[in-house]
């Protein structure tokens, strides 16, 4: 369960004027912290808002009704309830599932908790296509209408010039880039311990590795790029991702990758386009899409962490949105093991009491994927973990386990 505290400086972002959402049963209705889920600075972006709510959750119906109201109309003694108001929605949208908080939300709270996701996320969208005033950085976590794709890009799609056109590829490319690693490093850090399937989370990495390859493979300004890139894997279903490990596994290729579309720009001369250019309007399209799924990777590697907490206490090593890598030298027993056989180490496991994976694969004769599901399952052990299956740590393995598995079935 997840204990609540009202959030804090979220408020701040919006100013004495602008329009407040709100949704209700009857157009007579008015507002008030119950009913009230965004805020908005432009009345065109509140009006085309309500408009869509409207033909997505009661195209044929009288209710609810989705409603805009002017800030400079409402009390300022109402005003603080309101912020308020936002403010705890803001707390309940960072995970949609009502049973994970203590004390349990209030009526109405979850459904307009995703109201206002949605209108994060669609804002943006509005903004671009009518060219006006958002609200600020793109913190949208519910993909619900189509993302740009990065496919087919003429060199007259915004009739910017040539060097415009190859410097906003370099600027798109490397931030698409940095999208994928992120993605893969908040789920995968987490998935030889706990993986759940989130749609959403998985719908921003199809986008992601879709726009990279499009980018990569359409666009004329960067054929020129020293390699092809192919997805770590092609989606984040659990049956995908489960048994693999992020240090070992994943991370040196995900790295050389990024690695070297930073560098590829970089030689290719990069630099941030100016603001308000059609460059920039182009980099700007797909921002809300790489911001969304960022944070939705990040909302997934916290609930798994929080979930391991919950299940496993301190000793699961998952401390809540910790998802670097931790760089340790090598274990004076590990620099001693270098050049000792895998079979010698399994006759001793006094003086050799850990065996790195690549051994166990050898000695068992099974794959990568093998050994960790033979560690979640507790067949093999980590060291330091009680027999508590999946620790994310460095990857060895008790090398008394392995023996116990060798042995012959009585």
């Amino acid at each position: 369960m997840v204990n609540m505290k009202p959030a804090t400086g979220t408020s701040a972002k919006r100013t004495a004027h602008g329009f407040y959402l709100y949704c209700d049963s009857s157009a007579f209705s008015t507002l008030s912290s119950s009913n009230v889920f965004y805020w908005v600075a432009s009345e065109q972006v509140a009006k085309t808002l309500c408009r869509l709510f409207s033909k997505e959750y009661s195209p044929d119906a009288a209710e609810p009704v989705f409603l805009p109201k002017s800030a400079d109309k409402v009390e300022q003694d109402e005003l603080v309830l309101l912020e308020e108001a936002l403010d705890w929605l803001a707390v309940y949208g960072a995970d949609p599932d009502p049973g994970v908080y203590d004390p349990p939300p209030p009526k109405g709270m979850m459904i307009r908790a995703e109201y206002a996701r949605r209108a994060r996320d669609w804002e943006p969208r509005i903004v671009a296509r009518s060219g006006g005033e958002r609200n600020g950085p793109i913190d949208g976590c519910t993909y619900q209408i189509p993302h740009p794709e990065a496919s087919d890009l003429s060199p007259d799609t915004f009739q910017m010039p040539v060097e415009d056109r190859r410097n906003s590829s370099l600027n798109l490319l490397f931030l698409v880039a940095q999208a994928y690693y992120k993605i893969l490093e908040c789920v995968i850090s987490t998935a030889s311990l706990y993986c759940a399937l989130d749609l959403e989370l998985n719908e921003s990495y199809l986008w992601t590795i879709v726009s990279l390859k499009n980018l990569l493979t359409n666009h004329e300004d960067l054929r020129d790029f020293p390699g092809k890139f192919e997805p770590a894997f092609p989606d984040l279903y659990p049956s995908t991702i489960r048994d693999v490990d992020w240090e070992d596994m994943v991370a040196p290729e995900v790295e050389r990758f990024l690695s070297a579309v930073q560098r590829y720009v970089r030689l290719s001369g990069i630099y941030p386009p100016e603001e308000s250019s059609p460059a920039w309007v182009f980099v700007e399209m797909f921002r809300p899409s790489v911001n969304t799924a960022i944070e939705r990777a990040m909302v997934y590697n916290k609930r798994m962490r929080e979930y391991a907490r919950s299940a496993f206490g301190e000793a699961s090593g998952m401390a809540v949105g910790a998802t670097q890598r931790k760089r340790t030298h090598p274990k004076p027993q590990q620099k001693a093991d270098a050049g000792v056989s895998s079979d010698a180490k399994l006759t001793d496991a006094t003086k050799f009491p850990t065996m790195t994976v690549q051994e166990v694969m050898a000695l068992l004769h099974v794959s990568r994927s093998s050994v960790y599901r033979f560690l979640n399952e507790g067949r093999l052990d980590r060291p330091g973990l009680n027999k508590r299956p999946g620790k994310k740590s460095k990857t060895l393995v008790l090398t008394s386990s392995v023996q116990r598995m060798m042995q012959p079935a009585e």
